[in-house]
């Protein structure tokens, strides 16, 4: 039998070795650490993410704001391998936001099952779970309480756990948009290649805006609107009227009545074979403001999407491509760092797999992104000033501009909130590591600032 010394012997052992020991695997998030714990967690994960939640609430009006933040950081997380699931009760709200986890696999469960857990484990060690749902809400208003647990075997019961639950997979999402076929473009002997070739931009420009037309009118010929053309191509009657000549006789593209001032557009094929350019590329300008490369690598990224078998992100190395569209190795590293500039396309890029063959590295990944315009960019960053303050804002741009993303606004809504937890000097300190890191560097992109951060915090 113990005695009572014994006894209290055993009392102080169990306070000062065991319950150090469990606590150390246990860390609380109230209220709005839970938002940057688990983006740090999600931002550092290798091989999986699981998640089970009750909601997750996109506001409309607020395009920057935590929730998509996480969801930026899933997509993310899916283009480095990571495998990324995400389990949702069945309601109008998470079906919404299943639209934006464009890179992970997306499951429902079925009718008659509440699902009611709040919880994200990460690479099978790390668990978190408590009271927060994905909301503006849950992350930054609510009094909310949740834990990360370090425990890889309490993190395996929990998978096990929730394995039983009955699922049925998420839509697909449908594209929109002006219909081109691929033959326009492929191969170094297509009309479209020949045109990129020849530097032959206005000519290229004019057939696609004939093209819109002929869609927002389906019919045989078009009145050619002179006026209007002229206006959208920045060119004379005279020039226009040559454009329109050189459509017929050089390119075979359209036949033109030059009396009647009709437009038959005669370059067709089979309709399954096609890219869909949104109405919002003339719109938001990008048809007039990009340069010809990056226009013609925007098509490019739009048919490599649809053949994809990881959609919607897509990959090819770089030889495969040159070959396939007739465009240079210099071109398309151009057209790939202006499109990601201008916030059109996501670009993951992979590490060598080995020291020893540093040379070798697997393709990279792009992803296309939704058009945006200049007002609603702008409508988001006065979102954000207000939010955070002028001053604020202006740094999180710069630093989101040093990584080729001036105008990604939830990265420069993350760097906002970076700011206020660690202060400005410490995340341009960490940033410009990142940044002086070489273009094409895996490593340079915000998921590696806030690593740096992380670690210089512990």
């Amino acid at each position: 039998m113990f005695s009572l010394k014994r006894l209290i012997l055993v009392v102080i052992v169990s306070v000062f070795i065991i319950i150090p020991s469990f606590a150390s695997q246990i860390i609380p998030l109230n209220g709005r650490d839970y938002f940057t714990k688990t983006l740090e967690e999600i931002n550092q994960a290798q091989e999986s993410i699981y998640i089970v939640m009750y909601l997750i609430d996109i506001d409309e009006k607020d395009l920057n704001g935590p929730v998509r933040g996480l969801i930026s950081a899933l997509n993310d997380a899916s283009i480095r391998n990571v495998e990324v699931t995400v389990i949702l009760e069945e309601n109008k709200k998470n079906k919404e936001a299943s639209l934006l986890l464009t890179s992970a696999k997306v499951q429902f469960g079925v009718p008659g099952q509440f699902i009611h857990s709040k919880v994200v484990i990460i690479d099978e060690t790390d668990s978190i779970l408590g009271s927060h749902n994905w909301t503006k809400a849950a992350l930054c208003g609510n009094i909310e309480t949740s834990v990360l647990i370090k425990d890889p075997a309490f993190s395996k019961k929990l998978l096990s756990k929730f394995s039983g639950i009955r699922k049925s997979e998420a839509p697909n999402v449908a594209i929109k948009g002006v219909k081109l076929p691929y033959s326009f473009f492929t191969g170094k002997k297509s009309v479209g290649s020949k045109l990129y070739s020849n530097h032959a931009e206005l000519p290229f420009d004019l057939y696609l805006l004939l093209l819109r037309k002929r869609t927002e009118n389906p019919q045989k010929k078009l009145k050619a609107n002179y006026q209007e053309l002229r206006e959208s191509l920045g060119v004379s009657q005279e020039h226009l009227r040559h454009l329109l000549k050189r459509l017929e006789s050089q390119d075979s593209l359209i036949k033109y009545d030059v009396k009647k001032r009709q437009v038959e557009l005669t370059y067709t094929e089979p309709q399954e074979n096609f890219i869909q350019i949104p109405f919002t590329y003339w719109d938001y300008g990008f048809s007039k403001d990009l340069p010809f490369k990056a226009k013609y690598f925007y098509l490019i990224n739009l048919r490599e999407r649809n053949l994809s078998k990881i959609f919607p992100w897509w990959t090819k190395n770089i030889k495969k491509l040159t070959k396939t569209y007739g465009i240079s190795k210099h071109s398309l590293t151009d057209a790939s760092m202006e499109l990601q500039r201008q916030d059109i396309i996501e670009i993951y890029r992979t590490a060598p797999e080995t020291v020893e063959f540093s040379g070798f590295r697997k393709p990279n990944r792009y992803l296309v992104k939704e058009l945006r315009s200049e007002e609603e960019i702008k409508k988001d960053l006065a979102a954000l000033e207000k939010r955070f303050g002028e001053k604020m804002v202006v740094q999180a741009c710069f630093l989101a501009s040093e990584l080729n993303e001036p105008k990604d606004t939830p990265v420069i809504s993350t760097f906002c909130r970076l700011i206020k937890e660690y202060g400005y000097e410490k995340v341009a300190e960490a940033n410009a590591e990142t940044a002086k890191l070489a273009p094409f560097n895996a490593k340079r992109h915000l998921g590696y600032t806030i690593t740096i951060l992380g670690k210089a915090r512990n």
